[in-house]
């Protein structure tokens, strides 16, 4: 018996660790887009580690009409966020400080056309 609580124990202590590995955050702000009015598009954000090139993830999101988006899920730490939409070269802002729980507002871009 008490092999199979620690056994037991041990599962349930397993099973926590993803929740706390996984512990997110969101980012929000506005996309302009340059030329247009209606600021609805969609946009992929990548984020990464600062100094690195290797993406930690990818966010496909289309923004409001007046350019809003907000980005949830994104793991607690600091990167770079890079944004682009189609026709227009990509803009990053860095070292971008996501808490656990907390939304980090006003990270914005403006999207100039290009490609």
């Amino acid at each position: 018996m008490n092999r199979k609580l620690s056994s037991a124990i041990a599962l349930f202590l397993f099973l926590l660790l993803p929740l706390n590995a996984f512990a997110a955050g969101s980012i929000s702000g506005k996309v302009t887009l340059q030329g247009r009015t209606n600021h609805s598009s969609p946009i992929t954000f990548k984020l990464r580690n600062p100094g690195e090139a290797a993406i930690v993830q990818t966010y496909n999101v289309t923004t409001a009409s007046d350019g809003s988006y907000a980005i949830s899920t994104v793991p607690a730490g600091i990167y770079n966020l890079s944004a682009k939409a189609s026709n227009s070269l990509s803009q990053n802002q860095v070292l971008i400080e996501v808490s656990e729980g907390q939304n980090t507002s006003d990270i914005d871009f403006n999207l100039r056309g290009g490609d």
